[in-house]
């Protein structure tokens, strides 16, 4: 179940960075460019990602980076190679570590949250529901 959604995640996406390559053409400036890949295309990659970031596999994972990959590339019109420097010098961070990191303040919100009602709750003899 989780391949066929990565594969519907996949095309839906790539109809947005098809936008992308579109508004190069009508010669946006990189930074509305970036912009709109921010708020446009990679909240499609990330969203409910607490969900599914663990069940993916290691080639799900490169299919879906290969997406921003992409995305960098038109955007800052490089052929380069070198994927990491390009999202360090524009304030980018990996997908990965994105959906590790979204994953890791879901967790901390949700759990330690429900932890500490738990200590007050103890500590006051008073139920929380």
């Amino acid at each position: 179940m989780i391949l066929n959604g990565v594969r519907m995640l996949i095309l839906s996406v790539l109809k947005r960075v098809v936008v992308c390559t579109f508004l190069k053409r009508r010669s946006l400036s990189t930074s509305d460019l970036l912009y709109f890949y921010i708020s446009a295309v990679r909240p499609l990659l990330e969203y409910a990602c607490p969900a599914w970031h663990t069940s993916l596999t290691s080639e799900q994972s490169k299919q879906i980076e290969q997406i921003q990959i992409k995305a960098v590339k038109i955007i800052l019109n490089s052929n380069c190679i070198d994927y990491d420097n390009l999202c360090l010098s524009h304030n980018l961070d990996t997908l990965n570590n994105r959906r590790n990191q979204l994953c890791m303040t879901f967790f901390e919100k949700k759990c330690i949250g429900q932890v500490w009602l738990f200590v007050v709750s103890a500590s006051t003899a008073t139920r929380c529901v």
